[in-house]
């Protein structure tokens, strides 16, 4: 299992904090490293050295919840990806290449290179998730459907769209039947279908699924969160937020893995997608 590092360089994304500000797990200031923000916690709580961040996370031994401690939600940016190739790297030394636990682990990891822009490198990780999730777990099981939902929005983004949609597809279909149609998990497998068919020409078919998820969605996280208030503005309902929340907050209101990273980019995305339909 790795072990937890020393300092290092200024990771992408560390920020010049004010005077004083000082890491939340040790406690002393910036120094040569600096310090990042990589969830949502705010005031003192906001700053970390990405060396005590890996050297918790290395503590917890929880492989498959790349989230924060105190706030619960997950991680975003550089400290996500690195700790989603630590946990991966611990998760195959501690449980083996093909425990489901190894495989949601591959699954986050591809999830958020996908989300970072390296879709070469993410499509083994979730091509991996996927084939053996399935094997382990049966075709239906909800972490499977995640995995084919993640794998769809991969091959979305790589082009390949006419491949993408029938992943799409089983993940919202599957979720309809196994958790019901307004379940948050099953309306995200929606908003991924509907930006499919769109692509595709099917904007008949598209909208109701954006116009469900727009309602759903609001309805499950508050009409005044950042993200509830960015998705009504993209069906022209009131004006959008001074800015969206900085990292798509999904644990907070329901336990679920699947494209957190998404979020954010459909609900400031809709807007597009409902003036093209």
């Amino acid at each position: 299992m790795p072990a937890g590092g020393g300092r290092g360089p200024m990771p992408e994304g560390a920020e010049a904090p004010a005077p004083g500000t000082a890491c939340r797990i040790c406690l002393s200031g910036p120094g040569g490293e600096g310090v990042c923000s990589p969830c949502p916690c705010r005031g003192s709580l906001r700053w970390v050295h990405l060396s005590c961040l890996r050297t918790e996370f290395l503590a917890r031994q929880q492989w498959t919840q790349l989230t924060c401690s105190i706030c619960k939600n997950e991680f975003s940016g550089e400290p996500a990806l690195l700790l989603a190739a630590l946990a991966l790297q611990s998760a195959e030394a501690a449980w083996g290449s093909e425990s489901v636990g190894t495989l949601v682990c591959a699954d986050h990891l591809g999830r958020l290179l996908s989300n970072a822009g390296e879709l070469a490198e993410a499509e083994p990780h979730l091509r991996r998730a996927l084939a053996g999730l399935e094997l382990a777990l049966g075709p239906e099981d909800p972490e499977v459907l995640i995995a084919a939902s993640n794998m769809g929005m991969l091959l979305k983004c790589q082009g390949r769209v006419e491949e993408a949609e029938p992943l799409a597809r089983r993940a919202w279909r599957g979720s309809c039947a196994v958790r019901g149609e307004e379940h948050p998990e099953t309306l995200v497998f929606g908003m991924n279908l509907a930006a499919a068919l769109r692509e595709l020409g099917k904007a008949e078919e598209a909208e109701p699924l954006l116009r469900q998820a727009l309602a759903g969605l609001g309805k499950e996280r508050g009409d005044q969160h950042p993200d509830a208030l960015a998705a009504a503005a993209s069906d022209g309902q009131q004006p959008a937020p001074p800015a969206a929340s900085p990292i798509p907050v999904v644990a907070a209101w329901y336990p679920c893995r699947a494209l957190v990273g998404y979020f954010g980019y459909w609900f400031m995305g809709l807007k597009f997608l409902f003036l093209e339909l």
